[in-house]
């Protein structure tokens, strides 16, 4: 375990009982393992979306609006869409959205898969950076109890240490969360699962998320890592 990490992964995980389907795929690994810094290569990339079909998301948008439009275009046969957003609150609503929009398509038989990724805003918004949500549907396993590893991230936790500590755990294939409350922390959490597919690059394995509002924790986010 890296020294950069090692504070996160004592202060911040606990074991739970129950979380959505959460189930690891098996993995190949490579003959040299990282060292959980980004190996330069490419991460695996979905099929193209052209720009004017990116969704962009303020931290205006209204989370029904936005879940109802996602959940439209999944039905009228688009299985990929891009969602971007530049800032804490975008970000915040974008998570929201997708996790309403997963509700909606319940009675489709169809579930969402995400994979973030960091763009360049291209827009007014005084950011250097946005976070692009790749939106894949495929169709919904039953749900079943998981078993893993929670991790806790704050307003004020520092999104490559809680990256080192998801690489950490999918290493050890271990099931693993991220969980949150407010924009701040949900920002840095998908910041963190960001940085964690670099940091896995060599190991031959992606991550993607689902996100989940545990009904006994409703201001709580849980996002669902699964690997691919």
């Amino acid at each position: 375990i890296n020294a950069e990490y090692m504070g996160t992964l004592s202060e911040c995980l606990f074991f739970f009982d129950t979380l959505p389907s959460c189930e690891m795929h098996p993995y190949r690994k490579s003959s040299s393992r990282s060292s959980g810094r980004p190996s330069g290569r490419s991460l695996r990339q979905p099929p193209a979306i052209r720009e004017d079909l990116v969704m962009k998301i303020s931290g205006q948008n209204n989370v029904h609006t936005t879940a109802g439009a996602i959940s439209q275009r999944i039905r009228s046969g688009e299985s990929i869409l891009s969602m971007d957003a530049a800032g804490p609150n975008s970000v915040n609503q974008a998570i929201k959205s997708m996790f309403v929009a997963r509700e909606f398509l319940v009675d489709d038989g169809l579930d969402i898969y995400c994979t973030p990724d960091f763009v360049s805003p291209g827009d007014d918004s005084g950011l250097s950076t946005a976070i692009r949500t790749t939106v894949e549907a495929r169709p919904a396993l039953p749900p079943r109890e998981a078993r893993g590893v929670v991790i806790k991230v704050s307003q004020n936790s520092q999104p490559k240490a809680v990256a080192g500590a998801i690489a950490h755990n999918i290493r050890q294939r271990c099931q693993c969360a991220v969980t949150c409350a407010g924009a701040m922390a949900v920002n840095n959490a998908v910041k963190s699962i960001i940085l964690a597919r670099r940091y896995l690059n060599g190991d031959d394995v992606d991550i993607m998320f689902q996100p989940s509002f545990p009904s006994s924790e409703e201001n709580i986010i849980h996002l669902v890592l699964h690997c691919q």
